[in-house]
């Protein structure tokens, strides 16, 4: 609903998403709230709305074949699965920054959903619906027969969690005991160390980063503890020593 008094000159502007002055200060201080959002609510709330987003940008996608084309598609998760595993292999495997993987992830979503239409290029209705719901059912089989060093395989990609500009992680081999049951999982599933602790932490729990001079405050003050590693100058990096 557009308040009386708004006239539009032609059909183009008629069609604009922002078509008055409030229409486009309201997105602007979404944006800004948006951005702000991280420094001030809760880690559980970051998280489930990290989930509501990855959401809508497949509810968006799926509104482009079904609520603008009118074609029915069934096989929008796979794609935005191609999409997900590809940023995460490209930021975690080869070091890419975040925001060119996620464009680069794009690409590859798209590419791949070209090779699923163009097979369907001349089929209509449920036709084209069994055409997406192969994409669905390939999608999982492929991944988990690719190389576990491209996407994890069926434990699939473990992101760090610690990632600051202009700092790397250290972390000791041996500074805290594994339970066996992981050396197991290790051995059967030919894992590197490195993919058992960015996938699996190793039993590690909750860990706490502190300067130097608060180590031997915190060890009196929490107990039982294991010093398991350093923040170190480096760049996004964490390697197991």
């Amino acid at each position: 609903m557009l308040p009386s008094g708004v006239h539009f000159k032609d059909h183009a502007e008629e069609m604009r998403l922002l078509r008055t002055g409030p229409q486009r200060a309201a997105l602007a201080l979404l944006v800004l709230l948006l951005a702000a959002f991280p420094f001030f609510a809760s880690t559980y709330v970051v998280g489930l709305a990290i989930t509501v987003a990855i959401t809508v940008i497949a509810v968006a996608g799926l509104q482009i074949t079904v609520g603008m084309a009118g074609l029915l598609n069934l096989g929008q998760s796979a794609f935005v699965g191609v999409g997900a595993f590809t940023a995460a292999a490209l930021y975690a495997n080869y070091n890419v920054p975040m925001l060119p993987a996620i464009a680069l992830a794009g690409l590859a979503s798209g590419l791949v959903s070209i090779v699923f239409s163009l097979p369907a290029i001349r089929i209509r209705g449920l036709y084209l619906a069994l055409t997406t719901i192969a994409a669905q059912v390939v999608f999982p089989i492929v991944v988990l027969r690719l190389p576990t060093a491209w996407f994890g395989g069926s434990a699939g990609i473990g992101l760090d969690r610690v990632q600051i500009f202009g700092v790397a992680v250290e972390i000791d081999r041996g500074a805290c005991p594994a339970l066996p049951i992981f050396g197991i999982m290790q051995r059967l599933g030919n894992v590197s160390d490195r993919e058992m602790f960015r996938t699996f932490n190793m039993g590690i729990g909750m860990i706490v980063i502190t300067g130097p001079d608060a180590v031997q405050e915190m060890k009196e003050r929490l107990g039982s503890l294991y010093e398991i590693g350093r923040v170190v100058s480096g760049s996004r990096s964490v390697e197991i020593i």
